[in-house]
């Protein structure tokens, strides 16, 4: 499938499709986005990272500045301003379900919490597990007890590591099973995200603002939350070495690099910038 001229504006997910593991973007990523961003096209960020995260492991402000400035974060749950700070949050746990959950599994696990963007753990253990996954600085973590985070308002997202060589999943799965999740590789680890979390959501109320319609829109991905993307917007990319969920919802999965994929694509357009 051509893209050339055809399509204005580009989606990209961070993790597994513009950096790697080591939290470093893929070779020639960062060059095609900045000779697309110079050619006319319009380029969005939708993660699964929460703003804080985000700004934690990229440095590069060459990067934030080749994007549009309101970041889809969370999973589509939040909408982020880069330059203002502003959140805008759109999905969070209802209470009771924070509090079931809080309720069953805080003897069992350990227990971080982020509510209306600030992030909260449950104990010193958890504070260094969760730091250790996603790069983020001590200070910008509070530790609280259990009946604490009951009171917080708007919560996004609640990790869950547990306190033994017990994979807490199964059992997760059984008490809520319209639990949207993700299983963390390291300390048995699970994210859950709110029921409904949704990248094509957060992606649609940006884009609207902008007066462009998913269907324009090329979104790049690698992993199962890029599906509701991939599968809304007008053309799916499955970058190389995607999750093989992907691979049967993409309009287009990539046997090059990604970073060698837009610099091509940038060269296509018409009126190319050197």
């Amino acid at each position: 499938m051509e893209i050339g001229n055809n399509f204005k504006t580009a989606v990209f997910d961070l993790d597994g499709t513009l950096i790697d593991r080591e939290k470093d973007f893929f070779d020639g990523v960062l060059e095609g986005l900045f000779m697309l961003k110079e050619n006319g096209i319009n380029l969005f960020l939708a993660t699964g990272r929460n703003p804080q995260s985000i700004r934690d492991i990229i440095s590069s402000d060459e990067f934030f500045e080749s994007l549009d400035k309101m970041l889809i974060c969370n999973d589509g749950n939040v909408l982020y301003n880069y330059d203002s700070g502003e959140w805008h949050i759109i999905n969070y746990f209802l209470k009771k379900k924070v509090h079931a959950i809080l309720d069953n599994y805080s003897k069992k696990a350990s227990i971080v919490i982020e509510s209306n963007g600030k992030i909260f753990s449950s104990s010193k253990e958890a504070l260094l597990k969760y730091k250790f996954v996603y790069n983020t600085p001590r200070n910008t973590i509070t530790i609280t007890d259990i009946e604490e985070m009951k009171t917080l308002e708007k919560v996004t997202e609640i990790y869950i590591f547990s306190n033994s060589s017990t994979d807490l999943l199964e059992e997760l799965l059984v008490d809520y099973s319209n639990l949207f999740w993700y299983s963390i590789d390291r300390f048995r680890g699970i994210k859950l995200i709110p029921n409904n979390s949704c990248k094509a959501r957060g992606i649609s109320k940006v884009l609207c603002t902008r007066g462009i319609d998913l269907k324009d829109v090329v979104a790049f991905g690698d992993a199962k939350n890029d599906i509701s993307m991939l599968t809304n917007c007008g053309v799916g990319i499955a970058v190389k070495g995607c999750k093989k969920e992907l691979l049967e919802k993409a309009d287009i999965t990539l046997e090059e690099d990604l970073g060698v994929f837009l610099q091509q694509w940038a060269k296509s357009l018409n009126n190319y910038i050197k």
